[in-house]
């Protein structure tokens, strides 16, 4: 149970600020097996496949539907949605060190993460479809530019700054979502916390799971939610 607890404070950390406060001791079995699992395993590998290839079939689906007559985009999440942080993770472990804000900040600013599986093939389907693609994340403005050169290595589509909204003010994206939806047609929203599709999901004293089900439907179409045994909403 401590164990648990002390990996729940670490994940809680994270899911609030991206992980990165204070210093944390994190070398614990649940952790490690965490961040193997997503980095080593064919389960995660096929999971996210699976979750881009309902994202092209969903896609085609609303394009051929044709009643929305303004533009139209996908909105995705950024971290464990369309770029991988587990080598973050794994070195931490291997070389111990705290996951805080200042290795956190090092390691986004090298531009290196690897794109989650599926990630950049559906993205640039969308594109070859005159599809927007807009990002949609609470990383601090601090790193846009190294995120936008990360998303140009894998010649990501609408890497520019009119398609990335990061976090200014809050880390509620309830408010970007419906700058958005102003002006464009949103087909999908793609993201690794329930968060990243609606505000609605998490709210103080109601039951997650009983929201989940009641919008079943939405999942493999409306909101395409990619494997995160890492960190997220969930931790609190």
């Amino acid at each position: 149970m401590k164990s648990l607890l002390t990996l729940l404070i670490i994940i809680t950390s994270f899911a609030t600020s991206n992980g990165q406060g204070k210093d944390s001791t994190f070398l614990n079995k649940e952790f490690v097996k965490s961040v193997a699992w997503t980095r080593t395993s064919g389960e995660y590998r096929a999971l996210s496949f699976q979750a881009y290839n309902f994202a092209t079939l969903s896609l085609d689906k609303a394009l051929s539907e044709k009643k929305d007559k303004r533009p139209k985009c996908v909105v995705v999440d950024i971290d464990e949605t369309v770029l991988d942080n587990s080598e973050y993770y794994e070195v931490a472990i291997k070389e111990k060190k705290p996951l805080n804000w200042e290795n956190w900040k090092n390691w986004l600013l090298t531009q290196s993460a690897d794109t989650v599986p599926g990630a950049a093939t559906f993205l640039r389907y969308a594109a070859s479809k005159n599809v927007e693609v807009f990002y949609l994340t609470n990383r601090e403005i601090d790193f846009n530019e190294s995120t936008l050169i990360n998303f140009k290595k894998f010649n990501l589509p609408n890497a520019d700054t009119a398609h990335y909204l990061p976090m200014i003010t809050t880390y509620n994206k309830e408010g970007r979502r419906a700058e958005i939806a102003k002006n464009y047609n949103i087909l999908l929203f793609a993201g690794d916390n329930l968060s990243d599709f609606t505000s609605f999901f998490y709210k103080n004293g109601e039951n997650i799971n009983e929201k989940v089900d009641e919008h079943q439907k939405l999942f493999g179409t409306k909101f395409i939610v990619l494997p995160n045994s890492i960190y997220g909403s969930w931790a609190r």
